[in-house]
């Protein structure tokens, strides 16, 4: 099953942002290690690797960390490094998800439509709902994207 979602990821990298599966592609965009109004955070499983040569560079896993400033959600993905032990030991890269194209695909409010009942699936996959669709995302393998799917 995961080889068929990274080459349908790829897939859609290359055709573009919404196709007939129903596929959308949200940017993932750098930002600064500073969040203000956290609401929820969301670790994924980790990952380690088969043979660790560095004890502080054993394995990772992602964080989803959401933010509510008035009536306006945000949505970042962090991927963390950790050490043998699991302790984090450096974030990597931290990222915005643009949620612009799945609030026009669907039709919703910004404002009144917010992302809830998430659940990691593995550590570059998770599951959500937004007004009552239940939708899957999907990490792509450069990390530069999101794709999310009707579940």
């Amino acid at each position: 099953m995961r080889s068929k979602w990274v080459t349908l990821s790829f897939f859609m990298v290359m055709a573009g942002e919404l196709c007939a599966t129903g596929i959308i592609k949200l940017p993932l965009r750098d930002k600064a290690l500073k969040y203000n109004y956290v609401t929820e955070v969301y670790t994924s499983p980790s990952v380690y690797q088969n043979k660790i040569v560095d004890d502080y560079d054993a394995g990772y896993k992602q964080r989803l960390i959401i933010t509510l400033s008035e009536i306006y959600t945000t949505v970042y993905i962090d991927k963390l490094k950790l050490d043998v032990e699991g302790g984090i030991t450096e974030c990597v890269w931290s990222r915005r998800m643009d949620m612009t194209k799945l609030y026009e695909s669907f039709s919703l409010s910004y404002k009144t439509d917010h992302i809830k009942n998430i659940k990691w699936t593995s550590v570059n996959s998770f599951a959500f709902e937004i007004s009552g669709h239940k939708l899957n995302a999907i990490i792509t393998e450069n990390e530069d994207f999101v794709m999310i799917s009707s579940q």
